[in-house]
């Protein structure tokens, strides 16, 4: 079996650790890596072969609903979990828009 393999962008470490825990609890799924920040995530996935990533919507006060087509140009076939803390319902719009 092909495991899919995941990396965690968190920037809370209690959280990312949470995010990567119930990840690698799932049959199939497996954390490759963990960043906290932009920079990290990017380098991340330039160097780490990866398939899916669980994305919080701000890293270190960065958007990253802009940055998700830089993601999915470095790593084309990317899938991506946004996940946020905030009941912003524009936030959440602007996310399903991309």
């Amino acid at each position: 079996m092909n495991l899919v393999r995941v990396v965690v962008a968190e920037d809370y470490p209690l959280m990312r650790k949470a995010l990567a825990h119930a990840v690698s609890a799932i049959p199939g799924f497996h954390v490759v890596g963990e960043a906290e920040s932009r920079s990290i995530l990017f380098q991340m996935l330039f160097d780490v072969p990866t398939d899916c990533v669980v994305l919080n919507v701000c890293l270190q006060d960065v958007c990253m609903l802009d940055h998700i087509p830089d993601l999915l140009s470095l790593r084309p076939g990317l899938k991506i979990l946004a996940v946020s803390a905030d009941d912003d319902e524009l936030l959440a719009f602007h996310s399903l828009l991309g």
